[in-house]
């Protein structure tokens, strides 16, 4: 049979997007990096996951990473949602924070409290790593976890999604990587909302890295 489908996967799971959340999906498929913002509310956290899941399903042997800044964060928003979410269709193992899917896809929940503590996940690969509240985040913490980024099984398209709430410590940085860039970072393309453009690679050599910003 073939592969089945976002949509068909949502589908199952009793999930209709919204309009703004079938875009980010939609976009998703298109760039390395996306930041779903927007107000306060906007579903963008149970697009998150959702998508994450679908990710999971669609890729036997994919990996993915979820992240909160730190741990009770993480426990009381994300993680109860996806242990619901999940009931009967991944097993879960609380002490660990993953969930294990039939077709051997893992889905792992993280936080890097402190800027050191992304190290933890050196030498891991994942598909795709997901951000939770981006801004609570550090620029140099998005860079390192960037690099983890590695397709664990065939067929995998390696991307990073973020969500985001206005404000917040990294305000700045997050701003100035999907919203308003330098002009000297964009190769191509226009960094205006809703629309994919190119930035240029940090390293010579290296293809140029899709963004977009779905407000």
């Amino acid at each position: 049979p073939p592969a089945p489908t976002a949509a068909d996967i949502f589908a199952d799971l009793g999930w209709s997007p919204q309009p703004k959340q079938a875009e980010a999906e939609r976009l998703a498929d298109a760039v390395h990096e996306l930041l779903f913002g927007g107000a306060v509310g906007g579903g963008k956290s149970e697009w998150l996951l959702h998508h994450m899941v679908a990710e999971m399903e669609r890729h036997p042997g994919n990996r993915g990473l979820i992240l909160r800044r730190d741990m009770p964060r993480l426990g009381r928003s994300i993680l109860p949602r996806a242990e619901a979410v999940l009931a009967g269709r991944a097993k879960p193992n609380r002490n660990e924070h993953t969930f294990t899917f039939p077709n051997g896809s893992v889905l792992e929940f993280g936080h890097v409290q402190y800027e050191h503590s992304v190290h933890q996940y050196s030498g891991a690969e994942y598909g795709v790593i997901a951000f939770e509240e981006v801004t609570e985040f550090l620029e140099a913490q998005w860079e390192f976890l960037s690099t983890r980024v590695r397709a664990p099984a065939a067929g995998v398209r390696t991307h990073m999604i973020a969500t985001t709430n206005p404000g917040g410590v990294g305000h700045r940085w997050v701003k100035r990587r999907w919203v308003k860039p330098e002009p000297a970072d964009v190769a191509d393309g226009m960094p205006t909302p809703g629309s994919v453009w190119s930035a240029r690679p940090k390293v010579e050599g290296q293809p140029p890295v899709a963004r977009v910003f779905v407000p």
